[in-house]
């Protein structure tokens, strides 16, 4: 999410960007006080920046002028305003000027996406719709509160959502579904509604929509991912079969431990009746020197996150279809990177000559799992995926840009 962090980023706004979604232009401070609270929570949703004190043009649809505006108590009149908001709604206050001793400014409130949302101001609940903020209408009040409390929920113990069907994945041998091999790295994302509900309108005959929710989660990643990460999942992932009356499986789970470690392995299984889904593919981690020897082992965090992204696209698209399902239960287990240093560490760009042993190493296992609105996996699935896999990261990935900042082009 964007937002300025000095003045020259509000300066850069003229003539170029405008209202937005999650960006919203305010000429000057409101004379009520209630505008305050109204205009923050409704930006809860999704999350975004106010700006008061700059212009825009109307018909251009750009902004159009820096117009400061008074600065002192400002925050506290804000804060104030803000306090009988129910529940309480967190943003973060940034006062900008042009120089220290001006007592005019623009003043930036950045809005967090709200986990609490939707948010009550004076007995209405405000949402931002495009470029304006409007009230939810009786129905779409009841069903924001429905999905508030569903979201709450703290998720299920997280193997429970690998374990039940970890078994089912085409191919997998039993000593797979808890054995990890040297060499290897193992991603498994598993996504099951709350209410446990999947009543998907196909019925039964899903290989269509399954084939189809995957070429458009690849279109997603081809256009939202770097393209030196590509992830492999999305295209190792083929032939949706039926196995019995309740359970479609796709790709390929097994392998002796040298296959599994030479080349990358997807598989996927979805339950009919529960709609839980469960997703695995299988990275080498080894890297060579330039005679073919074992060197060390490599995490490849960047492919591991766009792997991650992939899937949870994947099944967005899938839950996207299906009506009723509000709310999702999502796992990561990640397992076999414990002695993997970081690919950003080994200076990435060749294979690095000597011992890593000095530099840290990837937690040997992470099982993490997040309660998220449904429509949240397929529009904002960055968000989802940073919130899963950023535990695994410190303090072996040694860099200091955001890892999702590298692979999101």
């Amino acid at each position: 999410m964007w937002k300025p962090g000095d003045w020259s980023d509000i300066e850069a706004l003229i003539g170029i960007r405008g209202e937005s979604e999650s960006l919203d232009l305010k000429r000057q401070l409101p004379s009520q006080g209630h505008d305050f609270p109204k205009d923050i929570a409704a930006m809860s949703k999704d999350g975004g920046v106010i700006l008061y004190g700059v212009d825009e043009d109307k018909s251009r649809r750009v902004a159009s002028e820096i117009t400061p505006v008074p600065i002192d108590g400002v925050e506290e009149r804000i804060r104030n305003a803000t306090k009988d908001v129910d529940p309480r709604v967190g943003f973060e206050l940034t006062i900008l000027r042009p120089s220290s001793d001006e007592v005019e400014g623009v003043v930036a409130v950045v809005v967090p996406p709200s986990r609490d949302w939707p948010h009550m101001v004076d007995g209405r609940y405000p949402v931002r719709d495009g470029t304006t903020t409007r009230y939810l209408s009786h129905a779409e009040t009841e069903a924001a509160l429905t999905c508030r409390r569903e979201t709450s929920t703290p998720p299920a113990r997280p193997a429970d959502l690998f374990d039940p069907i970890a078994e089912r994945l085409p191919g997998m041998a039993p000593v797979r579904t808890r054995s990890v091999f040297h060499g290897s790295g193992h991603i498994r994302l598993a996504v099951r509604p709350v209410n446990q509900a999947f009543a998907h309108p196909k019925g039964a005959w899903l290989q269509a929509p399954l084939e189809e929710a995957l070429v458009r989660a690849a279109v997603s990643a081809e256009a939202s991912i770097d393209g030196c990460w590509a992830p492999q999942f999305l295209k190792r992932l083929n032939e949706w079969k039926a196995e019995g009356t309740d359970t479609w499986v796709a790709g390929h789970a097994g392998g002796d431990e040298g296959a599994l470690a030479r080349d990358h392995r997807a598989s996927a299984v979805l339950v009919c009746g529960s709609g839980h889904l469960l997703m695995e593919v299988t990275r080498p981690t080894e890297v060579l020197d330039d005679n073919g020897r074992f060197g060390y082992l490599c995490a490849f965090e960047p492919f591991v996150a766009a792997e991650i992204w992939a899937m949870n696209k994947f099944a967005g698209e899938v839950f996207a279809e299906v009506p009723g399902v509000r709310v999702l239960q999502v796992g990561l287990h990640l397992a076999g990177f414990g002695d993997c240093v970081s690919h950003h560490a080994t200076h990435a760009d060749s294979v690095m000559a000597g011992s890593t042993s000095h530099l840290p190493t990837a937690p040997p296992l992470l099982i993490r799992a997040v309660t998220t609105a449904a429509e949240d996996l397929k529009a904002k699935t960055d968000r989802v995926a940073q919130e899963l896999l950023d535990p695994w990261l410190p303090p072996f990935y040694e860099d200091t840009t955001p890892l999702y900042d590298k692979v999101m082009q």
